[in-house]
C-alpha cells in the first residue's frame, strides 16, 4: 500500500523505549593510530541506547532509557550528562555493587580501536512491562543482550 500526502499519520503513542547500555566513552582527545599513543581522554556519555534516546529527545521526540550504571563517580558524571541533554533518567538503575561500564576509544580517521570495560551494564534488572506496553517502539542492542543476567531480564 502506497502512502499519499492525503493520508494522516497517527501520532506516536508513547515514543521510544531503549533498553541497554549507558556507559562512559573515554575518547582520545587527539587523533591516534592506536590506543598506545593516547595520553589524554575525554569522558562522554555513551552507549547506543543512551545515544539514541538523547538524539530522539533533542529532536523533539519522546524517548525513555532503561539502563544500569554504577553508583560511583563515573555514574554521577554520566547521569549529569544525560540530564543536561533533556533525557529522563527515571529508569536508569543505580547499582552500588558494580562500577559504571567504560569504553576507551581511539580518535581516528579509520575504524577506531576500542576496549570495553564492562560491569554495571550487564546487571540490568527486570524491565517494567507496563513501560513496554506503552511504547510505540522498543529498541535494544546486541551489546546489551550479550551478557547475563541482562540478556534474560531484557
Amino acid at each position: 500500500m502506497a502512502f499519499s500526502q492525503t493520508d494522516t499519520v497517527k501520532p506516536i503513542r508513547q515514543g521510544l523505549v531503549a533498553i541497554g547500555e549507558a556507559l562512559i566513552d573515554a575518547v582520545a582527545a587527539v587523533g591516534v593510530e592506536d590506543l598506545s599513543q593516547a595520553t589524554t581522554l575525554r569522558l562522554l556519555a555513551g552507549g547506543s541506547p543512551a545515544n539514541l534516546c538523547r538524539f530522539v529527545t533533542q529532536s523533539g521526540g519522546r524517548a525513555q532509557l532503561v539502563a544500569a550504571i554504577g553508583n560511583d563517580g563515573l555514574g554521577k558524571l554520566l547521569l549529569r550528562q544525560l540530564v543536561a541533554t533533556g533525557l529522563n533518567t527515571q529508569y536508569v538503575q543505580l547499582l552500588n555493587d558494580h562500577a559504571t561500564s567504560l569504553v576507551v576509544v581511539a580518535s581516528s580517521t579509520s575504524t577506531p580501536e576500542f576496549i570495553a570495560y564492562r560491569d554495571a551494564d550487564q546487571y540490568l534488572g527486570m524491565v517494567d512491562e507496563a513501560l513496554l506496553r506503552q511504547a510505540s517502539v522498543v529498541h535494544t542492542t546486541a551489546f546489551a543482550l550479550s551478557r547475563a543476567p541482562a540478556r534474560s531480564n531484557i
